[in-house]
C-alpha cells in the first residue's frame, strides 16, 4: 500500500504541476490566433496574444534537432525571417554547395516545435507551409532536463531567456480542462499521501 501511495502522490504532483504550466501559459492566449509575421515576432513579441498564426518565416531545416525513442518524437527547428541578413547568409551558404550551415545559438530567437514530426521529410514538410499556428512560449521552458541538454549541446551559446518557442498546432487550454486536471492531480497527491501515512501507521504498530 505505501508503494501505491507514493506512486498516487508523485505522479499526482507531475499532473498538477503540469495543469498549472499548462493553465499559465495559455493564460496568454485567446481562442483566435493572431496573424503575424516571424520578424514582427522576433523584433516585437506576440503582444497580448500568444495564440499565432506565423508566416513569412524561413525554417532552417539543416540545422533542427529531433528526440528519439525507438523513432522521432518531436523536432526542434529554429526560424528566421525571410529575407533576414541571416536567412540570406544561411540560403547563400547552401547555394553554395554547403549541406549544413551553421547556425550560431546567439542567432537564435525563434524554434518552431514540431510535436508530430517522425521523420525528417516532416520537418522538410513543415518549411514548405506559408503559416504555422501554435501557441507561443516565451521565454524558452524545457521542462525535461534531458531536451535542454541536446539543446545546449546542438546550439552552444543558445540563450533560453531571450528565445522565444512555438509549439506547431498547439492552442490555448480551456480553464475547464486546467482547472479539472488540476484537481485530479491535488486529489492525487491527498489520496496517496493518506494511504502513504496509513502504511507506514500500520508497520510502526505490527
Amino acid at each position: 500500500m505505501l508503494k501505491y501511495g507514493i506512486y498516487m502522490v508523485l505522479g499526482g504532483g507531475v499532473l498538477a504541476v503540469m495543469a498549472l504550466n499548462e493553465a499559465k501559459q495559455s493564460s496568454a492566449g485567446q481562442d483566435e490566433p493572431q496573424e503575424i509575421t516571424c520578424a514582427e515576432l522576433v523584433d516585437e513579441g506576440y503582444g497580448n496574444n500568444a495564440h499565432v498564426r506565423m508566416t513569412e518565416f524561413h525554417l532552417c531545416e539543416h540545422e533542427y534537432v529531433y528526440e528519439e525513442k525507438i523513432q522521432w518524437t518531436k523536432a526542434w527547428v529554429p526560424a528566421v525571417p525571410l529575407g533576414s541578413s541571416i536567412h540570406r547568409t544561411l540560403a547563400g551558404q547552401t547555394d553554395g554547395g554547403s549541406a549544413a550551415p551553421t547556425l550560431r545559438g546567439e542567432q537564435i530567437k525563434l524554434i518552431v516545435l514540431l510535436p508530430e514530426a517522425r521523420s525528417e521529410r516532416d520537418v522538410e514538410e513543415a518549411a514548405k507551409r506559408e503559416a504555422i499556428q501554435g501557441l507561443m512560449i516565451r521565454p524558452l521552458q524545457m521542462f525535461d532536463r534531458e531536451q535542454e541538454r541536446l539543446l545546449e549541446e546542438s546550439y552552444p551559446g543558445l540563450n533560453f531567456e531571450d528565445c522565444m518557442l512555438l509549439v506547431e498546432g498547439r492552442r490555448p487550454a480551456s480553464r475547464t480542462k486546467t482547472v479539472t486536471l488540476t484537481g485530479i492531480g491535488l486529489g492525487l497527491v491527498v489520496v496517496g499521501g493518506f494511504l502513504s501515512v496509513s502504511a507506514i501507521r500500520k508497520r510502526r504498530r505490527a
